[in-house]
């Protein structure tokens, strides 16, 4: 399920990736994440394993996918040790 979502931010041109968009793509892949029937409310290892490719692929971090990570924070009631990391050491950059 989660390979149908590669890269979905990258498909935006940067200089339109902000606004309404950011917000669109926080809610969605959040609802995705976060909310999906097999892990609700938490974060498991696949989606640990697919957050970590989408985010770090391109070996930046722009403006939406830190919105994004912050709100995971803020949401997931369960986030395993190995992505909470990364997001602390990407969010404290």
């Amino acid at each position: 399920m989660l390979d149908k979502l590669t890269k979905p931010n990258e498909g935006i041109k940067a200089e339109k990736r902000s606004g309404q968009w950011r917000a669109l793509f926080v809610d969605v892949i959040t609802q995705h994440v976060v909310y999906d029937e097999i892990s609700a409310g938490q974060i498991d290892a696949e989606e640990t394993a697919w957050l970590i490719d989408m985010i770090e692929k391109d070996d930046d971090y722009d403006a939406n996918e830190i919105a994004l990570l912050e709100n995971l924070m803020q949401t997931a009631t369960e986030i395993p040790m190995d992505l909470k990391f990364r997001l602390g050491m990407i969010l404290s950059v």
